[in-house]
């Protein structure tokens, strides 16, 4: 997909140096495909974890090591893909999305069933997640543009922070992760909520001022491309109007020219004008317009 990614997290500098030398010593047999699936399966694993860490806390530690794993695959498998220069930008945005959103569901389902976290503000996380996913995608629909960090956070920022929260809840559970989850979820819905309003008046300012732009030019030059078989007829009708005036009366159009003699296909122009020019000098172009009344002579 043909859009710019916007990348202001607090650590996407050293994020980048560590995936491109990463990227670089990766066997063939790894592939984009690969790493994506990876971190798909790693978010499931870390709900698992979660859901096992109700009876016994140290599966938190599993749970860190399957969100390290869900970065090395979430975060490698596009810059692999341009490290090989085997980018196919359609498809990559597409899976790559919807398996972010099939393992935040996966990931929060397990925190709501570990009693870490109460259902409800797992609930409110994850739909604070998927407004916030949604306001993403439309913006890379409209205005080409993916801003993948607000405020210095993105999903690397996301899962230090959740790292962190594991480890607190070792020593101190169960409080952090209600109150982690609450400011996050608020946070998401307002920064979500100010991307919304400056995206909608930056597209309005775009709309009005194509709509201030002159357009009658532009409407004329595509009237004249798209029909150029009726300048051609208006043409011969101004011929035909000249020669037939002595004939009978012609039948006027909108515009002043023939509709009787109007030709109805481009040939029949064409032919009717080269008979018209190379008829000999002496030929009147109407014979009957040359003929004289007896009575009028």
């Amino acid at each position: 997909m043909n859009h710019i990614r916007i990348q202001t997290g607090i650590t996407q500098r050293w994020e980048k140096q560590i995936l491109l030398r990463m990227a670089v010593r990766l066997p063939t047999w790894v592939t984009p495909d690969l790493l994506t699936s990876t971190g798909l399966a790693a978010q499931f694993v870390a709900g698992l974890c979660y859901l096992f860490s109700r009876w016994q806390p140290l599966w938190l530690l599993g749970v860190n090591a399957a969100i390290v794993v869900n970065w090395w695959g979430d975060s490698l498998d596009g810059t692999l893909a341009r490290v090989r220069r085997i980018e196919r930008p359609q498809y990559g945005y597409y899976v790559d999305h919807v398996c972010d959103i099939y393992g935040s569901v996966a990931l929060l389902a397990g925190m709501a069933g570990s009693g870490l976290l109460d259902w409800r503000l797992a609930l409110a996380l994850l739909i604070a997640f998927l407004v916030t996913a949604a306001e993403g995608f439309l913006a890379v629909a409209t205005l080409q543009r993916f801003e993948m960090a607000h405020w210095g956070v993105g999903p690397t920022e996301l899962r230090l922070l959740l790292i962190a929260g594991n480890v607190a809840a070792l020593v101190h559970p169960p409080g952090w992760f209600n109150l982690g989850a609450g400011i996050g979820a608020v946070g998401l819905l307002a920064t979500t909520t100010g991307a919304a309003l400056r995206h909608a008046r930056e597209l309005r300012g775009s709309a009005e001022r194509h709509r201030d732009q002159p357009r009658h030019h532009h409407a004329d030059a595509e009237q004249g491309d798209r029909y150029p078989e009726r300048r051609a007829a208006a043409a011969a009708a101004a011929v035909h109007e000249g020669e037939n005036q002595g004939d009978q009366p012609a039948e006027k159009g909108n515009h002043g020219w023939s509709v009787a003699a109007m030709p109805v296909a481009v040939p029949e122009i064409a032919t009717t004008f080269e008979n018209n020019v190379r008829r000999e000098p002496s030929e009147p172009a109407n014979p009957q317009a040359s003929r004289v009344s007896p009575a009028k002579s």
